[in-house]
């Protein structure tokens, strides 16, 4: 993997470009036994932070990046970011948690 590209994608700002709701799943079909592996792979700090910087990515017209090279980077730069930066996405995906839990959790109660 060319080094060159790893540095080419500006850390994302505070206040974050996303917003809770771009945490959530695309998929709303997902079954009520799937909520507690969401938790884990959707809603913490630095997977918040890795869609930050995908956006981040786009908004610097480098959309042709790879996946892996945005990955790469988002581990790289959420390393090296300060506590304050971490505690606001940390923040931002408790917050989705609850947005998906109000959502959708009553709708797979519905269904059983």
């Amino acid at each position: 993997m060319d080094p060159e590209y790893v540095n080419r994608i500006q850390p994302p700002p505070i206040p974050p470009v996303i917003t809770a709701i771009d945490l959530l799943p695309a998929r709303a079909s997902m079954r009520a036994t799937d909520i507690n592996h969401l938790k884990i792979k959707y809603f913490n700090g630095e997977k918040a932070y890795y869609v930050a910087c995908k956006r981040q990515r786009d908004l610097q017209g480098l959309g042709s990046l790879p996946q892996t090279i945005v990955s790469l980077t988002a581990s790289k730069l959420w390393n090296s970011e300060p506590k304050n930066v971490k505690q606001a996405y940390i923040d931002m995906a408790q917050q989705a948690y609850e947005t998906y839990q109000q959502r959708y959790i009553a709708l797979y109660q519905r269904r059983i």
